[in-house]
């Protein structure tokens, strides 16, 4: 059963309905303000890369029950947010699907799909309930504070509940603020890559913005670059201007190797309308001993990926690190 914890209230033993996914999808718990960043266009991907499509219930009661409860906005609070991501094109909205069934099919047959349906709807094959939890009440551990924006850990999160969330926390009670997240990758103790992600925001907001596990052997470490007034600079409010290397994610994308002991590592392009030009680094080392060093370049349209191949074949371990992007 979905448990739904929301601000201020008990868990909600018996909710209207359930957030779906493809049984593939190897998400299983899921923060409530992660899923509204899909719901509202702010998040085009799952942990680990793969493109997440969304869908709405045509039912208006089920969907208003949904969109209290997940996103904490009316009905036409939504609509509004979507006609102007519509008018700015920066997003599209989730399509919508009128019945449980139509919502279940459509997950069934797209492995990034998520949506709700009616609680105690048989879903059958290749369909789960995605567990939903609210970090608001897990908060545990603070990493970094900079003015009133703070980095914590909070609740368990990716393979086997291994890692913890990372929460940005804005605590001005007025002002919008920017901040850059340097975002490093770590197997064995070991940084493979790094990159910096920028995130805006809103007054009293809390945002999750990933897991710090990736696998048995791999996590994700969290630092604040800067915070800047996002109010004041046009980089933190038009997409366009804000550097390349901000919408460029390196990420792993399943395992690989002889013995499925490595990770297929891959680039994003994570900006809606705009190709990006990117140069990669490669390191090769064999027993800790770099042996050789090359780079390779390319365009990613928006929304693609490209693997680039794995990161250990029996004694051969090769990091990938972004060294340049910009945009064409």
């Amino acid at each position: 059963m979905l448990l739904l914890a929301l601000p201020g209230s008990a868990l909600l033993a018996e909710p209207k309905f359930v957030v779906v996914v493809h049984a593939s999808n190897p998400v299983a718990t899921f923060a409530r303000t992660q899923l509204v960043e899909i719901y509202l266009g702010e998040e085009r991907f799952w942990p680990g890369g793969l493109r997440v499509e969304p869908v709405d219930h045509g039912d208006e009661a089920l969907r208003e029950a949904f969109d209290h409860a997940i996103l904490q906005r009316t009905l036409n609070q939504v609509r509004s947010t979507w006609q102007r991501l519509i008018l700015t094109g920066r997003a599209e909205p989730p399509s919508q699907h009128d019945s449980d069934e139509e919502v279940l099919e459509f997950v069934r047959n797209h492995p990034g799909g998520v949506g709700y349906v009616s609680a105690g709807t048989a879903l059958g094959e290749a369909v789960k309930v995605l567990s939903i939890h609210d970090v608001d009440d897990d908060f545990t551990q603070i990493v970094a504070t900079h003015g009133n924006v703070e980095l914590r850990l909070a609740g368990a999160c990716g393979p086997g509940n291994l890692g913890r969330h990372a929460v940005l926390l804005n605590r001005d009670p007025q002002e919008t603020i920017g901040v850059r997240v340097e975002i490093a990758s770590w197997i064995d103790d070991t940084m493979q890559s790094s990159h910096v992600r920028f995130f805006s925001l809103d007054p009293l907001e809390d945002k999750v913005i990933g897991c710090t596990a990736t696998s048995e052997r791999g996590e994700r470490r969290y630092s604040l670059v800067e915070v800047t007034d996002a109010a004041q600079p046009q980089s933190v409010r038009n997409r366009d201007e804000r550097p390349a290397r901000d919408f460029v994610t390196l990420f792993e994308a399943g395992t690989c190797g002889r013995d499925h002991d490595g990770h297929t590592l891959a680039l994003a392009n994570r900006h809606p309308s705009r190709p990006i030009h990117v140069k990669i680094e490669r390191l090769s080392s064999i027993d800790g001993q770099a042996k050789n060093r090359s780079s390779d370049s390319f365009t990613l349209a928006p929304g693609d990926e490209k693997r680039l191949g794995c990161d250990v074949d029996g004694r051969v371990e090769k990091a990938f690190t972004v060294v340049e992007a910009e945009y064409r």
